[in-house]
C-alpha cells in the first residue's frame, strides 16, 4: 500500500509543478510576470518502526523567484532616471533659446556696446546716436522674449507637478488596496503571486514619479515611504499628497496621512517630482 501511495503522491506533486511551469510558458510574453515554481517535501512516515521510509511527497506551496534586492536597486535607478528624465526637455529648450544668436542675450549685448563704443566716438552723430536706441530696444526685446520662455516654463513645471501629484496619490491607493487582497489571500491560504505582481508594477511606476522605500511586511504588504521617511502606504492605509499654491505664487507639497499632516521638503525627493523641483530651484529662479 505504502508504494502506491508514494507513487501517487508523486505523480500529484509532479502534475502540481507541470501546471507550473504551463503557466510560466504561457505569461512568458506578460508584462510584470515572475516566474513560478513548486516547494516539494517529504512527507514524514505514517507508520512507526525503522522500516518506514516515508510517505511520499508532497507540495507545501509554490516559489516565486524575485530578487528582493534587485528589486530595490530598479527602483532607485527608476527614481534617478525618473528625475534626469523629466527636467531634460526644459534644459533642452533653454539650450537652444540661450544658444541662438537671433535671441541670446550675450549677442545683444555685445551688439549694445559696440554701438556705445560707436558713439562715443562721435557723439554728435544723429545715425550712431540712433543705432544706440535701436541697439538697446533689440537687447530688452532679447530679455523679455527669455523671461517669456522662463515664466511658461515655470508654468508647465506647475501643471506637470499637479499631474505626477495625481498619479501618485492614484498608485498609493491601488498599493494599498492591493495590499489588503494580498493579506486576505495570504491568511487563507490562497497563491498571491499574481496580485504580488501587480503591486510591483505599481511600484514600479511609482519610483519612477518619486523616490520610494520599500519595507516587506509579515501579513505579506509592503510599506512604501519616501526617502525622508514620511509614510506614502502603510497596509491597507494610503496617504494623499496635496500641491499647495503659496502667497508669492510658487508651490510647496504636503502629506496628509491618518490624520496626520507632513511638509514635504523639496531637496530629496527623487523621481519626476523631484525632478521638477530641481529644475525650478536650481535652473529657473536663478536664472529670472
Amino acid at each position: 500500500m505504502s508504494v502506491i501511495q508514494n507513487a501517487l503522491s508523486g505523480a500529484l506533486a509532479s502534475q502540481v509543478a507541470l501546471n507550473t511551469s504551463s503557466q510560466n510558458i504561457a505569461n512568458v510574453m506578460t508584462p510584470g510576470y515572475t516566474r513560478q515554481g513548486v516547494l516539494m517535501a517529504t512527507v514524514a512516515p505514517l507508520q512507526s518502526g525503522v522500516l518506514s521510509a516515508g510517505s511520499g511527497v508532497a507540495v507545501p506551496s509554490l516559489l516565486r523567484f524575485s530578487d528582493g534586492y534587485k528589486s530595490l536597486q530598479m527602483w532607485q535607478a527608476a527614481s534617478n532616471l525618473g528625475q534626469r528624465q523629466t527636467s531634460q526637455p526644459y534644459l533642452n529648450q533653454l539650450e537652444q533659446v540661450m544658444g541662438d544668436d537671433n535671441a541670446s542675450i550675450n549677442a545683444g549685448m555685445d551688439a549694445f556696446f559696440s554701438a556705445l563704443n560707436a558713439a562715443s566716438v562721435e557723439p554728435t552723430s544723429s545715425p550712431l546716436r540712433q543705432q544706440v536706441i535701436t541697439s538697446a530696444d533689440a537687447l530688452s526685446q532679447r530679455f523679455n522674449s527669455l523671461n517669456t520662455v522662463l515664466a511658461n516654463q515655470h508654468a508647465a513645471v506647475y501643471q506637470q507637478r499637479t499631474a505626477v501629484v495625481s498619479q501618485i496619490n492614484g498608485l498609493n491607493k491601488g498599493i494599498a488596496t492591493l495590499n489588503e487582497k494580498i493579506a486576505a489571500a495570504q491568511a487563507t491560504g490562497v497563491s498571491t503571486s499574481g496580485l504580488v505582481d501587480e503591486r510591483d508594477q505599481k511600484i514600479d511606476t511609482l519610483a519612477g514619479l518619486v523616490g520610494v522605500q520599500v519595507v516587506d511586511q509579515a501579513d505579506g504588504t509592503r510599506s512604501v515611504s519616501l526617502r525622508s521617511g514620511q509614510p506614502l502606504v502603510v497596509g491597507s492605509v494610503a496617504s494623499t499628497m496635496v500641491v499647495q499654491g503659496n502667497p508669492d505664487g510658487s508651490q510647496s507639497l504636503k502629506l496628509n496621512f491618518a490624520k496626520e499632516t507632513f511638509a514635504l521638503l523639496s531637496n530629496d525627493l527623487g523621481g519626476q517630482l523631484g525632478g521638477l523641483n530641481d529644475h525650478e530651484q536650481n535652473v529657473l529662479n536663478p536664472l529670472m
